[in-house]
C-alpha cells in the first residue's frame, strides 16, 4: 500500500460540523489530521485507489493564516450552515487531475512508479 496523501489540518477545527437538533445536536469531532487521505494498493490481479471525502471539490488558496476568518455562519430552518469566503477559489477542475492520474493508473494507462505522493 502506497500512501498518497494525508490530512493537514482537523476537518472539526476548521469547519465544525453539527448535528442535527433531531440527533441533539452539538459539533461533531473529527479525527482525520494526519490520518491518511489518499491510498493506493493493489487487490488481486487489480489495483485500488481510495480517496477521502470529495477530491472533486474546489480549494481554496491565499487565506487567512487563521482559517476562522475565513467561514461565515449561520442557522436556516435545516441547522447551522457554513460558508468560505476569502481567498481565491482555485478553478472546478484544479483537483480532477488526482483523479484522471488515478484511473490511468487502475486501468494500466501509466506505470506502477508513476503515481506518486501527492504534495
Amino acid at each position: 500500500m502506497k500512501v498518497l496523501a494525508t490530512y493537514a489540518e482537523e476537518p472539526s477545527e476548521v469547519a465544525p460540523i453539527h448535528r442535527q437538533l433531531l440527533f441533539g445536536g452539538g459539533k461533531v469531532k473529527t479525527h482525520q489530521k494526519g490520518e491518511y487521505a489518499v491510498i493506493a494498493t493493489s487487490y488481486g490481479n487489480g489495483k485500488v485507489v481510495l480517496f477521502g471525502p470529495h477530491p472533486e471539490y474546489s480549494t481554496w488558496l491565499n487565506i487567512s493564516s487563521s482559517p476562522r476568518d475565513n467561514i461565515k455562519e449561520g442557522v436556516s430552518w435545516r441547522g447551522k450552515w457554513y460558508l468560505w469566503v476569502g481567498g481565491d477559489e482555485t478553478s472546478f477542475d484544479y483537483n480532477w487531475w488526482m483523479l484522471r492520474r488515478a484511473i490511468a493508473w487502475v486501468s494500466n494507462k501509466m506505470s506502477d512508479d508513476a503515481i506518486k505522493e501527492i504534495n
